[in-house]
């Protein structure tokens, strides 16, 4: 991984639709290029109300993180529970861990058509 310093983790509010299942991308930049992230891992840690709620991950049998070179995939079950929730991604590379994004996601109401 490569160090950096005095940076800010990149912000973003996400949005989704309570029970929607979760399918969206991101692409990882350094320095205005591509930032290959292939054989790290990603986690997702999901908090509401002060205590981690669900984390996503690409570790494991199962992850709901899939990486390919210097983008990856966010899929799962969605949430039952609207409201606003925190998120804090942080990316391992080794015995390295840093956060690479942070904001709030929003699960909006479902409305009947």
């Amino acid at each position: 991984m490569a160090n950096v310093f005095n940076v800010e983790p990149d912000e973003k509010v996400l949005c989704f639709t309570q029970g929607d299942t979760i399918d969206v991308s991101f692409s990882v930049a350094l320095n205005g290029g591509t930032y290959d992230i292939a054989g790290m891992q990603l986690d997702l840690d999901v908090i509401k109300r002060g205590a981690l709620y669900r984390t996503f991950s690409s570790a494991g049998t199962s992850p709901e993180i899939t990486i390919s070179t210097s983008t990856f995939n966010v899929s799962g079950l969605g949430f039952a529970d609207r409201g606003r929730y925190e998120f804090f991604l942080h990316l391992t590379d080794g015995s390295v861990t840093e956060m690479i994004t942070r904001g709030d996601i929003i699960v909006n109401k479902r409305t009947k058509i």
